[in-house]
């Protein structure tokens, strides 16, 4: 299984490196966006996340076609299942946080605590330590001895009560905070009577940009929360029902099957969900796509 294993792994962690990559790049060059819309600059924090999920994927990928059964590989293998899914766990934080900006847009003066959770400090820390803590249940498990070098081993208690309940704990407040936030627009609109959600006096043609500005980020929010869902819960159930049974055969199989299709989701869909909801992204990948595909005449 190895071999099929990391020869999938490469797959994806080349599409997830090239498409983040990609939306990295777009950030980038979208600079003076980046500085007007917190939201986008959470979205790039989020894309860079995934891209160092990609580059974890394709060592791990490598170590698989290697196929070794040293100490040394077998620790490298399980340092990587650690650290990846230390990667996923900060990737829902930071959709926990981009959360929580829209939350913040909906108060005309937004609350010093969310302009503290969801500044670049917080982001970077949350990244940092949230690995650490992945590397931390790493050097905890080495003492154990090795483990192959198979994802149904990620099925394991420290698992279950170090990423998988938190990543549950983490998803439900994703889902309630995006619920407030529906709540508080749909509340504001019909306070004040117009499409918007900024109690105060402005000309309509910039209080009509700002209401579709507002509309297409909870939109895209609310797709990437959906991922995020899809993503998650399989492998949580999985794991409990793992524990529950004592690991049987069938249930640590359809932990194989989430970790590389269901977890894998969030992150390979996310740059598809902002082609189809960001303007700058979508014409810098149409021009993109004219220079590979312009026909030679000469």
């Amino acid at each position: 299984m190895s071999k099929p294993a990391g020869i999938t792994g490469l797959f994806i962690a080349t599409l997830l490196l090239t498409l983040h990559g990609f939306s990295i790049n777009v950030a980038f060059k979208s600079n003076k966006k980046l500085q007007k819309n917190r939201f986008y600059v959470l979205a790039l924090f989020l894309s860079l996340s995934d891209f160092a999920m990609g580059i974890e994927i394709l060592y791990g990928s490598i170590l698989l076609l290697l196929n070794s059964h040293g100490n040394a590989y077998l620790y490298q293998c399980m340092a990587i299942n650690h650290i990846v899914a230390g990667t996923v766990l900060a990737s829902q934080f930071h959709t926990l946080m981009i959360c929580l900006e829209r939350l913040g847009s909906t108060f005309i003066n937004k609350p010093r605590i969310l302009h503290i959770v969801t500044s670049n400090v917080a982001v970077v820390l949350c990244f940092v330590m949230i690995n650490g803590f992945a590397s931390l249940r790493f050097g905890l498990e080495t003492l154990k001895g090795t483990f192959p070098c198979d994802q149904r081993y990620t099925a394991t208690p420290s698992f279950l009560f170090s990423h998988d309940i938190p990543a549950v704990i983490i998803l439900i407040l994703i889902v309630l905070c995006y619920g407030i936030t529906i709540y508080r627009i749909k509340k504001q609109r019909q306070t004040i009577g117009v499409q918007t959600v900024w109690n105060v006096e402005i000309p309509i043609d910039n209080r009509s940009k700002k209401d579709i500005r507002m509309c297409k980020n909870v939109i895209t929010l609310g797709t990437i929360i959906g991922l995020t869902l899809v993503a998650t819960l399989p492998r949580s159930i999985t794991v409990f029902y793992s524990y529950n049974v004592g690991g049987s055969e069938s249930a640590l199989n359809f932990v194989w099957i989430a970790n590389h299709v269901f977890v894998l989701l969030n992150p390979l869909f996310d740059p598809l969900i902002y082609a189809f909801t960001v303007r700058q992204y979508r014409e810098h990948l149409i021009s993109v796509c004219k220079c590979f595909f312009k026909p030679d005449y000469t």
